[in-house]
Formats: structure tokens, C-alpha cells, sequence
């Protein structure tokens, strides 16, 4: 089964549109928005909100924040700001 270029979605059997570029490369799209979204408007599918590639992206920082939150959740105001005692 076949995945579409731009928003990484399955392409349905007998539906979609393929695209074939003057260098040989060969483009699915599962719709027209996709098509449209890709070559008409030349948008990045990372940066797309309805795009599997967003949501990935998406997931990805939200975690990485998750992470920099429980560093930091332990530990009062006071012993963030406060340099360490040691003598080097």
C-alpha cells in the first residue's frame, strides 16, 4: 500500500493521484488538498497541522518539555538560584 508524499497517510487502492517530476521522482497524494498543498503552495508537511509529520513533531516537543519539567519539579526556587559551595 502506498503512502502519501506529503501527508503520510495511507493511500486507499485505486484512488490518489500520481506524480511523476521532470527528474524521475515519483510523488503519491492521497488527495487534492495534498497536491495543491505540496505544489501549488509549497508548503512543508512538518509545519502543515493536518499532516502526519506535524503530529510526530508535535508529540516530540511535548515530551522533550515533559522532560525539562520533572528535571526541574523537584527542586525549590531557592536551590536553582543558588550557586553550589563547592571550593574548586
Amino acid at each position: 500500500m502506498a503512502t502519501c508524499s506529503f501527508c503520510g497517510y495511507d493511500i486507499i487502492p485505486t484512488t490518489g493521484k500520481l506524480f511523476i517530476r521532470k527528474d524521475g521522482k515519483v510523488i503519491n497524494f492521497c488527495s487534492k488538498k495534498c497536491e495543491i498543498a505540496m505544489n501549488k503552495h509549497n508548503k512543508i508537511p512538518r509545519d502543515t497541522a493536518w499532516t502526519k509529520a506535524y503530529r510526530d513533531n508535535k508529540a516530540a516537543r511535548i515530551a522533550e518539555n515533559k522532560v525539562a519539567e520533572n528535571k526541574n519539579k523537584g527542586k525549590g526556587e531557592d536551590e536553582r538560584k543558588k550557586p553550589s559551595n563547592r571550593k574548586a
